[in-house]
């Protein structure tokens, strides 16, 4: 979830510090991951390098929603796990 939040507040920016945190991230608990961690990791990194850093996020209330519901905080475990994603 700190990568989710990570990637929503540095959303669009291109950071390279938060590109390092995140792919640090991704390293450190590769053996322990499962398909859940690398999704989250890998939207976070989605989110930092939004539109090739020309895009952010909208702060409608609509936008708002649609974001709540994309970072969810339960993920599948494996691919094939379409409880809560589709």
């Amino acid at each position: 979830m700190c990568a989710l939040a990570l990637g929503m507040i540095m959303a669009g920016s291109c950071d390279v510090e938060s590109f390092k945190i995140l792919r640090v991230l991704r390293k450190r608990f590769e053996q322990e991951m499962n398909f859940g961690h690398n999704q989250a990791i890998g939207q976070a990194l989605g989110m930092v390098f939004l539109g090739q850093g020309q895009y952010t996020f909208s702060r409608t209330n609509k936008a708002i929603a649609g974001l709540y519901c994309s970072v969810y905080p339960v993920f599948p475990q494996s691919p094939s796990d379409n409880r809560f994603h589709l």
